[in-house]
């Protein structure tokens, strides 16, 4: 699978990154330092963090500024709210393993918050397989 588009929300200096693509073959972050992208390739990562990775916290991670707003007094709508999502695509390869009515399909996963108060799930929501896709 590939990563076609990314959007990252309440992460360290990312307020709402908007919908990133990312091309197939290559994808170039340019600016200034200091300007986030390291914390876009950080946000990215929590999709499908390593052994041993820290995860999202909310007191360390989400955005200084509005952290007593959002996170404290509840101006987050946790329902609608995922810290990063990711939009996979399937290669030809891999679309000819599984049954005609879910090749063309786009697959998300992301790290939703959870339903308590300040905290965000630890373990990101991804499939290992496409058949898990179905299952959760």
């Amino acid at each position: 699978m590939r990563l076609v588009s990314a959007r990252i929300r309440g992460f360290r200096s990312v307020v709402d990154s908007g919908t990133i693509d990312f091309e197939q073959s290559l994808t170039v972050l340019v600016g200034p330092s200091d300007s986030g992208k390291s914390t876009l390739l950080r946000g990215i990562h929590l999709l499908n963090p390593s052994e041993g990775s820290l995860v999202y916290d909310p007191l360390r991670d989400y955005p200084r500024r509005s952290y007593v707003d959002d996170i404290l007094r509840g101006g987050v709508d946790r329902d609608g709210f995922s810290v990063v999502e990711g939009h996979f695509a399937m290669s030809p390869t891999e679309r000819g393993g599984i049954p005609q009515d879910f090749r063309d399909v786009s697959y998300l996963c992301g790290l939703p918050w959870t339903g308590a108060a300040g905290t965000v799930s630890s373990v990101p929501r991804r499939a290992r397989s496409w058949e898990s896709f179905w299952t959760t």
